[in-house]
């Protein structure tokens, strides 16, 4: 639940102290106008106005693409999923944003050798969201793999950028090279248009004493702009220019 609107002139506003309804004007940081729902039985908590949650969703998506974009920019390469048991690193050469059904991702162009092609990233932070199936990838003849986040959702920065650029939980869609290759398991493909048969979430090594950098608690009461600050370290400047 939303504890927190933002005024015209950028002033953070409490449900606490809010008015009922539209009453104050308040938005939140996706730009959507926010209700205050302050009624006998529920907890008080701000709700998106009518028609404007799949905006808010939007903005989240193409948030972390951008948060992906800038971590394989700055690592400059881009680790494969295991081809015949091999796991190759490519150059990253050009980056662009894409939002893929309900999934957020990147196409990435990569530079290996003399080779020049162009690869879909989807990151996986929640499981059961619609995304493109093999078939769409096949029909443009374009590669496409998945890294599986969704057991960084609650880690620190660092980790999440570990977790796109060097874990190991990750594979194809599709593979326009070797497209008769299968995904871990010829009967059970772990593919994003059978999310349930992704594999059960691995333990995740971790150095000593980090912990969490969002408690539950903090999920429910803290601003969007707060979470999108400790999620992504961007400030409300660097993500206004975002958005310009």
């Amino acid at each position: 639940m939303i504890a927190w609107g933002e005024k015209p002139n950028g002033v953070l506003v409490h449900i606490d102290d809010a008015a009922a309804g539209l009453a104050d004007g308040l938005k939140c940081a996706c730009g959507a106008p926010l209700v205050a729902r302050k009624g006998k039985i529920r907890v008080h908590h701000f709700a998106h106005k009518a028609g404007t949650v799949k905006a808010c969703e939007q903005a989240q998506l193409k948030a972390l693409g951008q948060f992906a974009r800038k971590t394989f920019l700055q690592a400059g390469e881009l680790i494969l999923p295991p081809i015949g048991g091999r796991r190759l690193t490519v150059t990253v050469d050009d980056i662009r944003n894409e939002i893929f059904g309900q999934c957020a991702g990147v196409w990435i162009t990569t530079v290996r050798g003399e080779k020049r092609s162009d690869i879909a990233v989807l990151l996986v932070v929640r499981r059961g969201r619609q995304r493109p199936s093999k078939a769409h990838f096949e029909a443009v003849k374009k590669s496409a793999m998945w890294i599986d986040l969704t057991a960084y959702r609650n880690r620190a920065d660092h980790e999440i950028v570990h977790a796109m650029t060097a874990a190991h939980d990750r594979d194809w869609i599709f593979n326009a090279r070797h497209p008769d290759r299968r995904v871990r398991s010829a009967s059970n493909e772990a593919t994003p248009e059978n999310p349930q048969s992704l594999p059960p979430r691995r333990a995740i090594a971790s150095p000593p004493k980090v912990k969490p950098s969002i408690t539950e608690d903090e999920w429910q009461r803290l601003h969007y702009t707060e979470l999108r600050r400790r999620v992504f370290g961007w400030s409300d400047k660097e993500w206004r220019g975002r958005r310009r």
